[in-house]
């Protein structure tokens, strides 16, 4: 007999606010966030989560992200919202940094959080998770092509299917 189990859902603590003290409207709603903690490790999902580094605080910039999120170490979830309204996004099992090779783990995953929910978990045919080179890039999956690929300005980004998460593109259009 199965136990229907309820878990309780993180608290998102850091949501910039605006001149007059108001809080930003976080991307993640209380519908991908209870579809998230299904989806991420427990250890992950049961902890409450702080903000690191927002566009909307501290600009459109690969390295700004990377130096707020130096001083922790520990997992990432990364949430976009492109031009088309889609939410996507992905959880690297490893703090983001700047390497000189693929890392991260088989947990690292990329999802689509909005219109539709889906994630994309490793399919085990290679260990090309997470990369982020001279602070230029940061791209998640390989084999070829990224599934999620940014540029060091956070302008521009490249979903295509990889054969690390045998994903489908993650956004409304390739580009």
């Amino acid at each position: 007999r199965s136990i229907n189990v309820k878990r309780i859902l993180p608290t998102l603590r850091g949501l910039p606010t605006n001149k007059l003290g108001v809080k930003a409207v976080s991307l993640i709603n209380k519908t991908i966030l209870e579809n998230l903690v299904k989806d991420l490790p427990t250890r992950y999902a049961i902890c409450d989560w702080n903000l690191l580094y927002s566009s909307q605080r501290d600009g459109y910039s690969l390295q700004t992200c990377l130096n707020c999120s130096k001083n922790r170490s520990g997992p990432s979830l990364l949430v976009i919202k492109d031009t088309s309204g889609y939410v996507f996004g992905a959880f690297a099992s490893e703090t983001i940094e700047n390497r000189d090779s693929y890392f991260g783990t088989g947990e690292t995953f990329v999802a689509k959080f909005s219109p539709k929910y889906c994630v994309y978990q490793s399919t085990r045919d290679n260990q090309e998770f997470i990369v982020c080179e001279k602070g230029e890039f940061l791209a998640f999956g390989g084999g070829g092509k990224f599934a999620l690929h940014l540029d060091k300005h956070f302008k521009n980004g490249i979903s295509e299917t990889s054969k690390t998460f045998d994903n489908d593109i993650l956004s409304k259009n390739m580009n």
